[in-house]
Formats: C-alpha cells, structure tokens, sequence
C-alpha cells in the first residue's frame, strides 16, 4: 500500500544550521531513495518560514558587530519569494529559490535581502515576478521557536526532528515513516 508523505521543513535564509541541516536532510532522502526504489512511500519535501530576526530592518546590519559573519537583515521578503512559489510552481521550484538564497547568502556573501539576491532566487525557480506574513506567523502560532524544525508526516503519526542531524538520523526517521506506513 502506497503511501505519500511531506516533510516540512522550517527555516530561515540566513541560519547557517538550517542551511547544514537542508544539505544532510537531501543527502538522506537521496541515499533513501537510491537504495529503497520501491518503497512504498515517497516523500516530498515541503519549505516553511521562520524569521530569527524578525525586528531587523530589510537594509541589514553589519553581522561582524554581534556575528561573526557578514550582513544581517530581516528575511520576511525572501519567505514570500519562497511561499509564493511553493503555491504557485510547487515544492521543487521552492527549493530550487531556495538553494539559490543559500547559495548566494552562504557562498557568495551576497545581502539576504537586497532585490538582486531575491530577484536571481526568483529566477533560479523560473519566476520573474513576487505572499507570506501569514506563513511566518503561522509558523511561529504552530509553537515553532528554532530552526531548524523538521516534521516527517507519518501515516499514524508525524517524526519532528529540531536542529541539524546527521544524515544517518534523517535517514532512520525515514525509515520509520515506512516502517508505520504499512
């Protein structure tokens, strides 16, 4: 018996766990899938917003002051970029703006917020045009306080995993999900 299940996974653009912790959550799924491929359940992964730091302005701070990495700003804009097209092209799409904003922010130092940033994730997905302050605060109404905050939907129940893991835990969670799927 088939089985679909999404994984949520909670997040903000600028948490560099959140950014390890989608890096090993894709090396499990991959290992699953390559090594399970007919598994009765798929899973699709699915992006929710979280801001850290909801009161700093979309123009940033100098992260050096408090952090020891370059700017830091308020990312409510890249969240709607990234629910915008979650509802409209799908998860996919989503992670591909998302890998984008990593990418730029983790990589390339580039601003979290500045429009060329938020512009290249939207093209990154396919977009060429930007809805979210619902999302974020449904999030936070939804008791989630860090990131990142993962929940694997299970057929009886759901797995939350909070804060990065290794891959091997990503992947034994997914193995549950199955092994209660049937």
């Amino acid at each position: 018996m088939s089985y679909d299940s999404t994984i949520t996974f909670t997040l903000d653009t600028v948490c560099p766990w959140t950014y390890l912790g989608f890096l090993q959550l894709r090396k499990a799924l991959d290992s699953y899938r390559s090594a399970n491929p007919s598994s009765p359940v798929t899973f699709k992964l699915q992006i929710a917003p979280y801001q850290l730091y909801p009161d700093f302005s979309r123009d940033g701070v100098d992260r050096h002051a408090w952090y020891p990495d370059p700017s830091q700003a308020n990312t409510f804009h890249a969240h709607r970029i990234l629910q915008y097209i979650q509802k409209h092209h799908g998860p996919e799409a989503a992670i591909k703006a998302l890998e984008s904003l990593y990418e730029q922010y983790f990589t390339q130092k580039a601003h979290p917020s500045s429009p060329e940033t938020l512009l290249k994730a939207c093209q990154a997905a396919g977009e060429e045009a930007m809805e979210t302050r619902m999302a974020v605060r449904e999030q936070t109404g939804n008791g989630v306080d860090s990131v990142p905050h993962i929940v694997f939907e299970g057929r009886k129940r759901d797995f939350t995993l909070i804060g990065t893991k290794e891959v091997g835990e990503y992947v034994k969670t997914l193995k549950q999900v199955v092994k209660e799927a049937s």
